[in-house]
């Protein structure tokens, strides 16, 4: 089994919910494209990587997976408190609104201030938290993301 990845760009609305953004504007016609974004000097085919063995990854294992494989990609829940979320380390707090759902790629992990924490990039934009990466509390399934990781043996040339 091979897997491609093609990001879907969804910066301003997540959902049908009632606060969900549903008065901003939503991509018409989104499809998945051939080229990359962001840096334009990449060539697709020559910087695009397939995978083999896409798998579901047990949280005990996450960090061998990324350290064995490189970065993978999770799904969580998104509620309204982290759409404005600014720095530190993110934890959902009490009375938010669901959102809807959202994928991420991990980069890494680490500690601060005591709270262990996940390093993740984010396809907002560049713009948005610390140049598009953002943490969020590690250990306790934060937005059920511990529960959604999945990865995939990269496919050497």
């Amino acid at each position: 089994m091979s897997a491609i990845l093609c990001p879907t760009l969804s910066s301003r609305c997540f959902g049908e919910q009632e606060g969900a953004c549903r008065s901003q504007p939503t991509e018409r016609n989104h499809r998945c494209t051939k080229k990359c974004y962001g840096n334009t000097t990449i060539d697709y085919k020559e910087d695009h990587r397939y995978t083999s063995d896409a798998y579901y990854i047990i949280p005990e294992s996450i960090q061998e997976d990324v350290l064995t494989y490189g970065p993978v990609e999770a799904s969580f829940e998104v509620y309204d408190d982290f759409v404005t979320y600014k720095s530190g380390v993110y934890e959902k707090s009490a009375d938010t609104l669901y959102l809807g759902g959202h994928s991420v790629k991990l980069i890494g992990w680490g500690v601060e201030n005591g709270i262990p924490y996940w390093l993740w990039v984010n396809s907002w934009n560049e713009n948005w938290e610390d140049q598009g990466t953002f943490k969020i509390r590690r250990g306790t399934n934060e937005c059920d993301i511990d529960s959604w990781v999945t990865g995939g043996v990269p496919v050497t040339d």
